[in-house]
């Protein structure tokens, strides 16, 4: 007979695996509705926008797991015949001692392509097995452990290897390290050929299409191997990078044999075609897919885009500036533009706080656009703060600072008395001669969630998709209004409940419930 198996939190695992022999489950115990009842009633929790206690409550003694954790878990450890263990037998095997930590690193998000998740879940226990025994044994192409550090620049060395590795699939853990982007000294030509990839997934990518994905891997890639201070010489060499998953380490093996990434040539079939649709891409308003419509219309210059009778106000508006809107912006003018629309804030409360996010924030010497938060102290709810944002867009278009609109926030009197995120996005000019125009972007948000806002949007993607991961797999949700705890998940990850709010006012009460190290702003580059 199968022993019971008793649902406990994720500490219990961790704390199994540091002693070697399955805890009391009594002190990690995970209760969870048994009855149909019992899920209803915890499916009616408030809703986001319900004002939360005057204090978030205390972070919890262990982080949350879920059923899902136990399955991802099961799958690192396989038997003989390739059958993957069950969770009671995991528990067998920490009493036996035949368990080491390099199992418990959490899986980490897509690799190269979607199909690669399941893979990388499945496999990652058993590489970093591999990689232990490969390094005990001497193996000629693995570099001493202690270089490992230098992957991504985890502040970690007092930890074991096996929770060194864990920790880095969580990029949000560790910090940017000024001049890690500098010019590399070692893998030149592989950094160089993976750029060329990312850079054509970029141009054609969508919101949530596989290109996307691509570009963002591509970026986790191309940071580690930055970070490396030894020459990678096989396709072996590199799977062990971490962030580096199976058919990027492909590209590199056939960059290291062939001297040039075959897909490369395959890029160059139409240029003519990938350049003009890069410059329809370029234009505001304009997707992919239209780049694509237009091209195959038999369209090639934005004179022939100007002809069309069926633009967009957005689209006729990013051809008015187009040349504009591709300059990038260094940090002295957003500072000059930041003073004006703090300038207009303060006319109507002096206590109106004014930040800039983005790129800036993070330390960048130049934006693309510019993107500014704005909260009143204590003011949460729509009506407050729709007062705020209608007198800061009167003034500054009075003054004739803004001279196109792209979209304006909405008003309607359901809103008075909920927490509303008020944007507007338009075009802005200094005054003076010889002034560009320039992309700006105004976002008016309660004070409690101001924090979870300024984390949202100084970045960068892929630190925030970090952070997001980790707080699921603690049983938690972040976004931009705030972390909230307590939040049930059923078939497919799909939310039962939207848990209750514990944190965002400040950047800093997040991190610190998450219990991950404060980063500043210009710590959080990948």
């Amino acid at each position: 007979m199968r022993p019971a198996i008793e649902v406990v939190n994720r500490a219990w695992l961790a704390d199994s695996i540091l002693y070697k022999r399955p805890m009391d489950p009594k002190g990690y115990s995970l209760s969870r509705p048994t009855s149909r009842t019992a899920v209803t009633e915890a499916a009616q929790s408030p809703p986001e926008d319900t004002p939360p206690p005057s204090q978030p409550a205390a972070p919890p003694a262990a982080t949350t797991t879920t059923r899902m954790d136990q399955e991802r878990f099961a799958k690192f450890q396989s038997t003989e015949d390739g059958q993957p263990l069950q969770f009671h037998e995991i528990v067998q095997g920490i009493n036996e001692g035949s368990l080491d930590d390099t199992a418990i690193s959490s899986a980490g998000e897509t690799e190269d392509d979607a199909d690669d998740a399941l893979e990388q879940n499945q496999g990652q226990g058993q590489e970093l097995e591999q990689d232990k025994q490969q390094d005990q044994q001497g193996d000629k192409h693995s570099p001493p452990s202690e270089k490992d550090q230098v992957l991504l620049q985890i502040i970690n060395s007092g930890k074991s290897e096996g929770k060194r590795r864990a920790r880095i699939l969580y990029q949000c853990q560790s910090p940017h390290v000024e001049g890690q982007n500098e010019e590399p000294a070692y893998n030149k030509a592989i950094l160089e050929q993976l750029k060329i990839l990312m850079d054509h997934y970029d141009t054609i990518k969508t919101k949530g299409s596989k290109e996307h994905f691509k570009v963002i891997n591509y970026r986790k890639a191309i940071t580690a191997i930055r970070a490396l201070d030894y020459e990678i010489t096989s396709e072996a060499m590199a799977l062990k990078v971490p962030r580096v998953g199976k058919k990027i380490a492909q590209k590199i093996g056939e960059c290291i044999a062939l001297g040039k990434i075959k897909k490369l040539d395959h890029l160059n079939w139409d240029q003519e075609r990938s350049k003009v649709e890069t410059l329809f891409r370029s234009i505001y308003g304009v997707g992919s897919e239209m780049a694509t419509d237009w091209y195959n219309k038999g369209l090639r210059t934005l004179d022939d885009v100007r002809k069309l009778p069926d633009l967009t106000k957005n689209q006729i508006s990013g051809l008015k500036y187009y040349d504009d809107l591709l300059k990038r912006i260094p940090r002295a003018e957003v500072e000059e533009i930041g003073k004006v629309v703090s300038a207009s804030a303060t006319k109507l409360h002096p206590d109106i706080q004014v930040q800039v996010t983005g790129s800036y924030r993070r330390g960048q010497p130049d934006c693309g656009d510019i993107d500014f938060v704005v909260a009143r102290p204590d003011i949460d709810f729509g009506g407050d703060l729709f007062v705020i944002m209608d007198h800061i867009l009167k003034d500054l278009i009075s003054q004739g600072f803004l001279v196109d609109h792209l979209s304006l926030p909405v008003w309607s009197d359901e809103m008075e008395g909920q927490m509303k995120h008020f944007k507007y996005m338009g075009i802005c000019k200094l005054p003076g001669e010889g002034q560009v125009h320039h992309h700006i972007d105004i976002l008016v948000v309660p004070w409690m969630h101001l924090g979870a806002v300024l984390l949202y949007f100084t970045g960068n993607d892929i630190r925030n998709r970090s952070m997001r991961l980790l707080a699921s797999n603690r049983g938690m949700r972040l976004s931009d209004k705030g972390l909230f705890a307590g939040v049930m998940r059923g078939k497919n990850r799909k939310k039962i409940n939207e848990g209750h709010w514990v944190a965002g006012r400040t950047e800093k009460e997040i991190f610190d419930y998450l219990k991950i190290k404060y980063l500043e702003p210009h710590e959080r580059e990948c």
